[in-house]
């Protein structure tokens, strides 16, 4: 049996095999690096066209837009100001990352055609009566939103 210290070994080798270990990817004794992984190649363009284009919806469905946020809501991308600034009166608490997808009222007031997302912004296309407008929520330091 040989041991080997840690001056031995460079730290992001020890990094990474700690992580193997504690996520049960690698045994004590073999390691993962090295091994070479097969991919598969790409889909041809042209063929994409062919393929079967399938729409699953249930039979009591509603054609409503719903609209699910999640990630980093400092900046107030997520479209809730009650992420961003909370309401003491309503018990809420200020959530810097929203880990699980979270309703946004916004879809089922307005009809949303189109989003788009960035880094610290939101932007969504609404079809009105008056026309189509763009919101925005979020960051804007470069102009972005518009």
């Amino acid at each position: 049996m040989t041991f080997c210290t840690t001056k031995s070994l460079s730290s992001s080798y020890l990094i990474s095999r700690v992580f193997q270990v504690f996520n049960g990817c690698a045994s004590a004794r073999h390691s993962t690096r090295g091994k070479k992984t097969k991919y598969r190649k790409p889909l041809d363009p042209q063929h994409s066209d062919e393929l079967p284009e399938f729409e699953y919806v249930g039979a009591r469905s509603r054609p409503d837009t719903l609209i699910f946020t999640w990630g980093i809501a400092d900046h107030g991308a997520l479209g809730r100001a009650s992420f961003v600034r909370p309401e003491p009166k309503k018990n809420q608490h200020h959530l810097p990352y929203v880990h699980h997808p979270h309703r946004l009222e916004f879809g089922e007031y307005h009809k949303v055609v189109d989003l788009a997302c960035g880094y610290g912004f939101t932007l969504f296309a609404i079809d009105s009566k008056s026309g189509v407008s763009c919101f925005g929520t979020g960051l804007n330091t470069f102009s972005q939103i518009g």
